[in-house]
């Protein structure tokens, strides 16, 4: 991802460690909010998606947080 604004960086997990997509995925989609200082749309952009993709990957990611499998019952 390019962008002129710096991030902090934090550094990368072992990938050969318990590393899954999903906490790929929520690194990245924080990442690119800091970036953007929480603007979501220019975050949504940055991540090659629309901000409403963003908005319900979102909120994929905060039910997987809180140990929701995303199925409604």
């Amino acid at each position: 991802i390019k962008t002129s604004v710096t991030a902090p960086r934090e550094p990368l997990p072992d990938i050969r460690t318990t590393f899954n997509l999903e906490q790929a995925e929520r690194l990245l989609v924080q990442r690119a909010l800091d970036a953007c200082q929480g603007n979501k749309s220019r975050a949504a952009e940055l991540l090659g998606i629309t901000r409403e993709g963003l908005r319900k990957k979102l909120l994929r990611l905060d039910k997987t947080a809180h140990g929701h499998d995303g199925e409604e019952a």
